[in-house]
């Protein structure tokens, strides 16, 4: 495991999109789940030349939080970054659940055998990524903890399936 302190005053920091986009190289598979998204911070990730070159030979699913921050702006940046991947699977988390927040920061990659798995503070926005202190662990996983992950991850895609929009839904926009 490697903790990282993100720090922009440091020119010698390793940001949360370096380390995102190293673990998508040679990975077959991954997801993400952000609690807010800006347009430049989608971009960011999702337009680089590393992390298209994962997205057009695997699989990924993308879930973003609209409680707060991600607006359609946001959206509407992720849908055309994604939009040639037909591997790539983005989704809004809309619930109706009063005094809570959508809130996680999470990202895993992998192949069969091995992995990385990500989790911060950092959301998908321009100081999440690059621009903010943050602090995230960076964790190489096996084989037995990259199926587990994927296990824990379709679980809970499959039961808040209904709570899982289309970026355009009209209820999200």
């Amino acid at each position: 495991m490697t903790f990282i302190l993100q720090d922009p005053e440091n020119e010698d920091t390793q940001f949360l999109l370096e380390t995102i986009l190293e673990s998508s190289i040679d990975a077959t598979k991954g997801a993400a789940m952000f609690s807010f998204a800006s347009s430049t911070g989608a971009k960011m990730l999702l337009c680089d030349d590393i992390f298209r070159e994962f997205a057009a030979r695997s699989s990924f699913d993308l879930v973003i939080g609209i409680d707060a921050v991600t607006n359609t702006e946001a959206l509407a940046a992720i849908s055309e970054a994604t939009a040639d991947f037909n591997g790539v699977n983005c989704k809004v988390f809309l619930h109706q659940r009063p005094m809570a927040l959508f809130h996680p920061k999470v990202c895993w990659f992998g192949t069969d055998t091995r992995g990385m798995f990500i989790s911060g503070s950092g959301n998908l926005t321009l100081g999440g990524l690059r621009s903010n202190w943050e602090a995230y662990a960076s964790i190489e996983i096996d084989e037995h903890a990259i199926h587990t992950i994927e296990d824990t991850w379709n679980e809970w895609t499959r039961r808040h399936d209904v709570k899982l929009r289309n970026l355009a839904d009209p209820e999200v926009i």
